[in-house]
This record gives C-alpha cells, sequence and structure tokens, in this order.
C-alpha cells in the first residue's frame, strides 16, 4: 500500500469506527439522570426544579399546579415542611403569597379579591380558622367580619 492510500483509507476506517461506535458510547434521547458537580447554562427549560440539601430533603420546589398549571414557588424548613409559597391561586385569578407556621398551617396571605382586581392581605389565628386581620384594598359593599387595624407611622 502506498502513502498515498494509507493518507486516504486510515482516516476513512478511523471515521467509520468512530460513528460506528458513538451509539454505544453517547446515547441519543432522553437521560434519566445526569450528575454533575458544576453547571453553567444561559436558559434551563424544564417543567419542575427540585433543590434538595445534602440529606435529600427538598427546601425549594418550583414548578406547577397539579390540576390548574399555574406556576408555584415552596420554600421548605429544615425538615422539609413548605414554609412559604408563591405562586397563582388554584380558583382565583392573580398571585398569592402564602405563610405558614409550624403546625403547617396558613397563617398569612398576601393576595387578590376573587376578581383577581384588588389586593388582599389576610392573617389567621393560630388554628388557621378565623380571620384575625382583614386588609382590603377595596371598599366592600357590606362591613368584612375583621377586627379594626389601626394603620400608623412610628418613627424611631
Amino acid at each position: 500500500m502506498t502513502s498515498r492510500e494509507r493518507w486516504t483509507i486510515y482516516p476513512l476506517l478511523f471515521l467509520s469506527l468512530g460513528l460506528g461506535t458513538r451509539l454505544a458510547i453517547v446515547p441519543t434521547g432522553r437521560f434519566a439522570a445526569v450528575k454533575v458537580d458544576d453547571f453553567e447554562a444561559k436558559r434551563v427549560v424544564c417543567q419542575e426544579l427540585i433543590i434538595e440539601d445534602d440529606r435529600k430533603t427538598v427546601v425549594i420546589h418550583l414548578g406547577r399546579l397539579e390540576k390548574d398549571g399555574g406556576g408555584r414557588i415552596e420554600i421548605a424548613d429544615a425538615s422539609g415542611e413548605t414554609r412559604a409559597a408563591i405562586g397563582t391561586q388554584r380558583e382565583q385569578p392573580g398571585g398569592v403569597i402564602e405563610i405558614s407556621n409550624s403546625q403547617g398551617e396558613t397563617i398569612v396571605t398576601v393576595s387578590a379579591d376573587e376578581l383577581g382586581d384588588y389586593g388582599r392581605i389576610l392573617v389567621r389565628d393560630v388554628g388557621g380558622t378565623h380571620r384575625r386581620v382583614t386588609l382590603d384594598a377595596r371598599v366592600p359593599k357590606e362591613p368584612a367580619p375583621s377586627f379594626p387595624v389601626e394603620l400608623r407611622d412610628e418613627k424611631p
């Protein structure tokens, strides 16, 4: 075999061997799991993002509501219990911020009203059943069952 033939045959041989083993080494399609130490990207598109601590406890969960499809971010404490959430409301238009106590009961809610037109802050008692304070941006037609709240500027 001449030198000229070697310069033609051997590169083609290695190219064909590389293409033939490519599928065995790097599978195509979706990966079940990828573990890396560092990941850098300008844009990530996914349906759900879960951040865990060293003990595999979920501390932050970004995803969508199961049935309604709206987005939601849930922040958990060290035990994995959700203590704060930001997202869309299930039955009403507009966004919502919820803060829970150590029993998992929602005690503070910042949200839009039923029509999505006005803001509302709702503070519940420890049992989570009775409203303690309701601040509503609109003037209701009927007085809402709430305790009087005095807002004042306190100077340090």
